[in-house]
């Protein structure tokens, strides 16, 4: 007799009554746990469980509708095979047994056939500042629900980006200023309308064509849809004047990013490396001034403490268990390829 109960001459029935522990791994909040379950629950009872459990922590998750338990190792087999588990099938189904260990992570694949393809390339944008309305080269680059702009293709560090959730409409320029000039198109979100201009008409097509997809894909999927980065206001004190300045945040890989979002648009204003950075909460009576909010917490890097406050105490929390989940993350990914 085996200790899951998988007897000859053992009644199906009993046996899927029989309970048996897990380890289910969560690497993407940093989260190890042991549950004990009876071999006729299915995947998706656990897998509904998992998001319940944790819903706070993983709505900062990136495509959190592709997450899916796989059979990470199995104690009988030595650990050399990782499948992918169907909702619908149970524990028994699969041999799951007793100590094995599975894991809770995205399947890429179900976010590659969803996805629109992404597009990038050099367009021309108009400048909104100043008389002139100057033309400058730019590098376009969608990402997720972004279409973000860079100084040129080689630079890291996006100058600014257009949400696509707040496009409106994409359409070949409607300025009277442009009508000799086809290979301009516009793109009118709720707060403005950026002009773009292309290498030739053709290419004018094929990027309103791409955003338009890339903007149609986004708004539907809003509700299923977790985002990759968390973003949001937050006031942030200056490290010289110390005065307290609103600024949009966009937490992605490896960085804290900031904006000056202004007019509709948002413009790069710094970056905060997430590197072995730690989080604290500051409490109002131990703050060495008094901020524009009650809610202050710290962020400490190598190089500085940067004295950040959010809106609300729930809005706190939420940056700053994120922020501190990415930057474990992060910080684990590089020590592994520097111990190799």
């Amino acid at each position: 007799d085996d200790q899951n109960g998988w007897a000859t001459g053992k009644k199906r029935s009993d046996t899927l009554q029989e309970l048996i522990w897990m380890e289910i791994s969560i690497p993407a909040i940093a989260r190890q746990l042991r549950v004990q379950y009876p071999l006729s629950t299915t995947v998706g009872q656990i897998k509904n469980y998992l998001k319940t459990q944790f819903a706070e922590e993983m709505s900062t998750l990136y495509a959190l509708y592709a997450y899916e338990l796989c059979h990470l190792q199995s104690v009988t087999n030595g650990g050399d095979d990782v499948w992918l588990l169907y909702p619908d099938s149970n524990l028994y189904s699969y041999g799951i047994k007793n100590n094995d260990v599975l894991e809770f992570a995205m399947d890429e694949e179900q976010v590659q056939e969803r996805k629109p393809i992404e597009l990038e390339g050099y367009l021309q944008k108009e400048g909104q500042r100043g008389p002139l309305k100057l033309w400058r080269h730019r590098w376009f680059s969608t990402q997720d629900n972004r279409l973000l702009y860079y100084h040129s293709e080689t630079t890291t560090d996006p100058v600014g980006f257009i949400p696509l959730t707040q496009i409106v409409n994409i359409q070949s320029s409607t300025n009277i200023s442009h009508t000799s000039n086809p290979s301009i198109f516009e793109i009118k979100t709720t707060q403005r309308v950026y002009y773009l201009m292309a290498e030739c008409e053709e290419d004018k097509e094929t990027w309103i064509a791409g955003l338009t997809n890339s903007m149609n894909y986004w708004k539907s999927n809003s509700v299923q849809w977790t985002q990759q980065w968390k973003e949001g206001f937050l006031h942030k004190r200056g490290g010289i004047r110390h005065n307290w300045t609103k600024r949009w945040f966009m937490l992605r890989d490896e960085f804290l990013f900031y904006y000056e979002a202004k007019d509709g648009s948002h413009y790069l204003r710094g970056k905060i490396p997430l590197y072995g950075v730690t989080t604290e909460i500051v409490d109002r009576k131990r703050s060495s001034s008094s901020g524009p909010q009650d809610y202050f917490f710290n962020i400490v890097t190598s190089g500085r403490v940067y004295q950040m406050a959010a809106g609300s105490e729930e809005e706190r929390q939420a940056w700053v268990r994120a922020i501190q989940n990415q930057g474990q993350l992060f910080s684990s990914r590089i020590d592994a390829i520097t111990a190799q």
